[in-house]
């Protein structure tokens, strides 16, 4: 997984490298790579996982070895300014998703969604279907569950899902199992199926286009402020969102000795 965008890295963040994404050189790549058949890993990079991979050097050695960190995440744009200098433009885990989409659509690959709640992940499949109309979507695991731990192995669901993945040999991969797990899970995948060309972790996309979760209005993203937005409709999340909006800042700022 040794594949780079055609951009220099320019920080690193808790021993993370980071580099300067935009939409255009992401899209332009990812066509680049899905032409060329290559095996491309994404990692949708925010703070709430930077500060986990500080705590966990084996998902920190995971990050770095996904193929590309895309910056989903103001606050990583901000450490970066406020550090060093250099803004890292950021590119939503939804943006980078609707971007591969658009490749699947012109290119005809197909795209197979897994994880998320059992049920979730169906609805999630209508709507995407509703969408692009012109893209073969897969529910690798047909409304079923599947359990995986933080190396990516499979701990449960692995026969349905490896039968699928044969049977409906989806070019692009949607997995929804949480930070480190799925991002592990792309790994080892990519390693057992070759027809797999990129795979992206998607985190909480599914609980977005199944209707359990509203998106954020356009106000609240242009300024970088779904954290908000989230925590409005989930007051439970108050924690985590504390660690991304102040922990975060802090600790990448101050205490953090990485360049």
């Amino acid at each position: 997984m040794d594949n780079a965008l055609n951009v220099c890295c320019m920080i690193s963040i808790f021993s993370v490298p980071l580099s300067r994404v935009t939409k255009e050189n992401f899209l332009s790549n990812s066509n680049e790579a899905l032409r060329a058949g290559e095996a491309v890993s994404i990692s949708t990079v925010n703070p709430e996982i930077l500060l986990r991979a500080k705590r966990s050097p084996a998902f920190a050695d995971t990050l770095r070895a996904c193929s590309w960190r895309v910056i989903d995440g103001f606050g990583i744009s901000l450490v970066s300014f406020l550090k060093y200098r250099t803004w890292l433009p950021r590119i939503t885990g939804a943006t980078a998703v609707e971007l591969l989409i658009s490749l699947a659509e012109q290119h005809s690959f197909s795209v197979g969604i897994v994880g998320g709640k059992p049920g979730r992940s169906a609805r999630a499949m209508k709507y995407l279907k509703s969408k692009y109309q012109h893209v073969r979507f897969f529910d690798l695991l047909d409304g079923g569950d599947c359990t995986v731990d933080l190396r990516g192995h499979i701990t449960s669901g692995g026969e349905v899902l490896d039968k699928a993945m044969m049977t409906k040999k989806p070019n692009i991969l949607l997995v929804a199992f949480g930070a480190e797990k799925q991002e592990a899970f792309i790994l080892r995948f990519f390693k057992k199926y070759p027809f797999l060309r990129m795979g992206i972790g998607i985190g909480g996309l599914v609980d977005v286009w199944s209707g359990n979760v509203k998106s954020p209005p356009h106000f609240f993203s242009m300024f970088g402020l779904e954290w908000l937005w989230r925590l409005i409709q989930e007051p439970k999340r108050f924690t985590r969102i504390l660690n991304a909006v102040i922990v975060f800042p802090i600790q990448a700022i101050f205490l953090d000795k990485h360049v």
